[in-house]
């Protein structure tokens, strides 16, 4: 058996959320104005899969059937209720993000003093 430090590479929530931004559908005429970064999604070998597991869509309308959506400069971003994999993506950087953010200002850290 060979050294896990090999297989196992830890990222950081800011890197994991940087490769998922690669799965952000972004409107053309933004791309045009030069508002965001050109992220090429990269293909599966066989052409067929993506490989980021993260999709968000992006509308002028309203989206009808989403699991998660927001508006942005005139544009709706969101997760397709049926598209499991963005919606397991989606829910595990929520909960990351909340287990890393700090307590609300002011609130003390509990430490417990066994007693007798």
């Amino acid at each position: 058996m060979g050294n896990l430090d090999a297989l196992i590479q830890t990222r950081s929530l800011l890197a994991m959320m940087s490769f998922l931004a690669k799965g952000v559908e972004v409107p053309p005429e933004h791309l045009e104005q030069k508002m965001v970064l050109d992220y090429e999604i990269p293909a599966a070998q066989n052409g067929e899969e993506k490989l980021i597991p993260f999709r968000l869509r992006s509308s002028r309308n309203r989206p009808v059937n989403s699991y998660a959506a927001v508006r942005y400069l005139d544009y709706w971003y969101y997760v397709d209720n049926s598209d499991i994999d963005s919606k397991i993506s989606l829910t595990l950087m929520v909960s990351l993000f909340r287990i890393l953010a700090p307590s609300g200002a002011g609130q003390a850290p509990v430490v417990t003093l066994p007693s007798g």
